[in-house]
């Protein structure tokens, strides 16, 4: 099937586990395309690719492995989920972001983190949240749902494609393309149409990702610093307590002894004082010099 073309739409799901992305792809294609079953544990543990017709459009709907994976770690997730963009050429015209209605909870608002952070500011130009299992809101309105949760208002917001409403327990028998999914469809033409018929590409992606390992690497160069820091810090309380324990003892015995005609023990011990009073100096300022440094 041809995913190229002026009304050829590329679609990539994208969400934590159990949000109903692949129920999301089965309703757009209007057949059981995807793989879905009531399990505890993830079921998609790699990106698959799966096309129709749907509204007179040519349609190719990639189903990705959800965050918060159960059998897959969170690095593995994420490299996975980026081959929906780099093994798909020119790349997808829109991220359909699954948040299933009546909860949004931490690991939600981590998804949504990594999400932005994986794929770079330009997301937010084929970007649409798709809340799926509508049936929950039982006559309550999206915008009601929206103003109980400022952060996740402000992402929807942030994305130039809004929001659309599935409802999963409406799964029509036909082989037609239901209404909710053509309405969802043309939404998705508008986000076309504003991006002019670009699709966010492979170099967005790589752009993106050199910005994280940028970041990262910065973090780490900084974290190191303090690090080096720190153990230079600790070293130099070490030997300074060192250093003024043998002190003390000496001054000590020397008082202690003061009387004596022990002449050679008396300098000997007194000059270790001076020494260990210069050494304790001279570390104390390279420990200030290094800490400057590093600081």
């Amino acid at each position: 099937m041809q995913d190229r073309g002026p009304y050829a739409r590329k679609i990539v799901l994208l969400g934590r586990t159990g949000t109903g992305r692949s129920s999301a792809g089965n309703t757009i294609l209007g057949r059981p395309a995807f793989w879905v079953e009531l399990s505890p544990s993830s079921v998609t543990t790699r990106c698959r690719r799966q096309t129709g017709t749907a509204g007179g459009r040519s349609v190719s709907v990639i189903d990705t492995p959800g965050f918060f994976h159960t059998h897959l770690s969170p690095q593995e997730v994420m490299a996975e989920v980026g081959q929906s963009v780099s093994l798909y050429s020119p790349g997808p015209h829109v991220f359909l972001v699954t948040l299933q209605l009546g909860r949004y909870t931490q690991e939600e608002r981590e998804t949504l983190e990594w999400i932005k952070v994986m794929f770079g500011a330009e997301i937010s130009r084929f970007a649409m949240v798709l809340f799926t299992w509508g049936d929950q809101l039982r006559g309550k309105s999206v915008e009601s749902f929206l103003d109980e949760s400022p952060e996740l208002s402000g992402f929807v917001s942030s994305c130039h494609g809004g929001y659309h409403v599935f409802d999963n327990s409406r799964q029509e028998g036909t082989s037609e393309c239901p209404e909710q999914a053509l309405t969802l469809l043309k939404k998705i033409d508008e986000i076309v149409s504003n991006n002019r018929g670009s699709c966010y590409s492979n170099v967005t992606f790589k752009e993106a990702e050199s910005t994280i390992r940028e970041a990262w690497e910065r973090i780490l160069e900084e974290r190191g610093s303090k690090l080096q820091a720190a153990v230079i810090r600790i070293s130099y309380a070490h030997f300074s307590h060192t250093l003024f324990s043998i002190h003390l003892v000496s001054h000590a015995w020397i008082q202690q002894h003061y009387k004596q005609p022990v002449f050679i023990a008396k300098t000997s011990l007194v000059s270790l004082c001076w020494v260990c009073w210069t050494v304790r100096f001279i570390f104390r300022i390279f420990y200030s010099l290094v800490s400057f440094r590093f600081l």
